[in-house]
């Protein structure tokens, strides 16, 4: 087993999976099937294991791929999940309460219009 594991390969293994064909998983990451035949095969010598066996019903996984899948798996769902955060909910932004006297308070209001033009005052 290499020591280097290239965590991009994830996404491989569970699309082989659960496809079993090796252009449907090209296609549905976007890439060539010789690029995915390439990153297959560096998982493969990764692990010292096939992965997946032709057959007649597609690409049958070995031992090894069975037992890697669901940890895969689970691994490419909470990166996905990580990834689609909403960027439409902006952070809470806490209150400021700034007491001056009216000069400065006019002299920071401008500031901060021209600086923002979005604040809520009450």
């Amino acid at each position: 087993m290499n020591n280097k594991f290239d965590y991009n390969l994830i996404k491989t293994l569970v699309l082989v999976y659960e496809t079993k064909s090796m252009s449907k998983s090209a296609q549905a990451l976007g890439i060539s099937s010789p690029t995915l035949t390439y990153a297959l095969n560096k998982l493969r010598d990764y692990y010292n294991d096939p992965l997946f066996i032709k057959s007649i019903k597609g690409l049958k996984a070995t031992p090894l791929a069975n037992q890697l899948y669901p940890s895969f798996k689970h691994i490419d769902e909470e990166i996905s999940h990580s990834v689609m955060v909403s960027v439409d909910d902006p952070p809470e932004i806490p209150n400021v309460i700034i007491r001056t006297n009216t000069m400065i308070e006019y002299y920071l209001v401008d500031k901060l219009l021209k600086n923002t033009g979005n604040f809520l005052w009450s």
